[in-house]
């Protein structure tokens, strides 16, 4: 990873032409691929995947502000990158990995994965800077869903200001406790319990028919 760190000292293009060649030579060196899904090892990527552990059908992706949308099994590679550190705007990163993302993956975009599954529900969680880095992308998937109000939530904390916000469940501190969670992982655990609650609805409706 200590190689593989987004050029933070360059023009927008040149930093993306750079950054573009460092993951694609990291990718070509022996070990340096896996999974996703196994690429994070904080208690906030631990949380997420029991969530997808306790309810079989979820589908985990991750927001990397190195690599855009990543699919749990999608090919990564170790790098250091995050929106907070960029001198960029994180809309336009996002935008830029996006639309050429460094790695090949399922999906591109968020907008292209609510296209191709517009029945789906999607709960996004992450920081205010993470879903105003997103939200363009978010906002050009919301008209292929069949019924947004339902299917689209986003659990940020209140920092987000924005065309989001009919979409938000804000996170807050004093939730903490009751989610036995701290900061850190305060969204991806109120995320956990939003689908908890709508997954145990389903299974309900479901012993009704």
């Amino acid at each position: 990873m200590e190689d593989t760190v987004f050029p933070g000292d360059a023009s927008l293009d040149d930093a993306f032409d750079g950054w573009y060649r460092l993951i694609a030579q990291a990718a070509r060196r022996p070990g340096r691929v896996l999974e996703t899904g196994e690429l994070y090892r904080g208690a906030h990527w631990l949380r997420a995947r029991g969530i997808a552990a306790r309810w079989p059908g979820i589908e985990l992706w991750a927001m990397s502000a190195g690599l855009g949308l990543r699919h749990h099994t999608d090919p990564a590679v170790a790098y250091e990158a995050t929106f907070h550190a960029m001198p960029f705007a994180p809309a336009t990163v996002w935008g830029s990995l996006t639309a050429r993302p460094p790695l090949a993956g399922r999906c591109a975009s968020l907008a292209e994965l609510m296209q191709r599954c517009p029945d789906d529900r999607f709960v996004i969680a992450g920081s205010p800077v993470y879903i105003s880095a997103a939200e363009q992308d978010i906002l050009a998937g919301v008209s292929a869903l069949h019924d947004a109000a339902t299917q689209l939530i986003i659990v940020t904390s209140q920092g987000y200001r924005g065309p989001l916000q009919p979409f938000l469940k804000r996170s807050r501190a004093d939730m903490m406790a009751t989610l036995k969670s701290n900061m850190t992982c305060l969204n991806i655990a109120c995320a956990g319990a939003l689908i908890d609650a709508m997954m145990q609805a389903d299974a309900r409706q479901a012993a009704t028919i």
